[in-house]
């Protein structure tokens, strides 16, 4: 098998510093007490998860089990993947990340 050295490549999500670990923290914990029906939790999704750095958004999306998919018995994951799969918020989620080549 053949590669081409200049594909794009995917963020390596073993990237994680403890500055990102922090931020897993804190956004999986607001995540988790969001209330209300299902158009204000996909609100809720946006403003929490606005400037959040690209490869960590990615890193939560895709290893929820590394985290783990509740804190404090309270599910995150699945109003993230809910925004993100949904066809107009989901654009608006992945417009409101950071990329990682604006972090420094």
């Amino acid at each position: 098998m053949t590669t081409n050295a200049n594909a794009p490549r995917w963020p390596s999500f073993n990237a994680l510093d403890e500055s990102d670990w922090d931020l897993v923290s804190r956004l999986t914990r607001e995540l988790s007490e969001i209330e209300g029906d299902r158009l204000e939790n996909m609100d809720a999704v946006l403003t929490i998860m606005a400037g959040c750095p690209n490869h960590v958004f990615w890193y939560m999306d895709e290893r929820p089990g590394e985290i783990g998919y509740e804190i404090d018995g309270k599910e995150w994951h699945y109003r993230l993947r809910t925004v993100r799969n949904d066809t107009s918020m989901g654009r608006r989620l992945l417009d409101a990340l950071t990329p990682r080549s604006k972090l420094t």
